[in-house]
């Protein structure tokens, strides 16, 4: 009897529409290239063909990894005046049954 493996990972917790438009391409664009896996570089070329992503939007030019972060969290938005931040924690849970996975 042949074991399937299974392979998932589950946020638990509130994620925006974008974000779940994000990682869904980022799927597609792994299988269409051939991987069954999704890694951080299929989630990097979803992002990057958002036009509307803060990453892109701060992206005019060329710029080095450091400068690419910096960037990017001094264009993160403010939470308005008020606003709480308390809520259930957002989780990721990930399984693996790969025998032959090492981390």
């Amino acid at each position: 009897m042949e074991t399937a493996t299974e392979n998932f990972v589950r946020v638990d917790g509130w994620v925006t529409p974008r974000l779940e438009k994000i990682l869904r391409r980022a799927v597609e664009i792994s299988t269409e290239h051939g991987y069954n896996y999704l890694g951080v570089e299929h989630l990097a070329l979803a992002i990057a063909e958002d036009p509307q992503s803060l990453p892109i939007s701060v992206w005019q030019e060329p710029l080095t990894a450091d400068e690419w972060r910096t960037a990017i969290t001094a264009a993160l938005p403010g939470l308005p005046a008020g606003t709480s931040t308390q809520s259930d924690p957002l989780t990721v849970t990930v399984a693996r049954n790969d025998p032959n996975y090492q981390n």
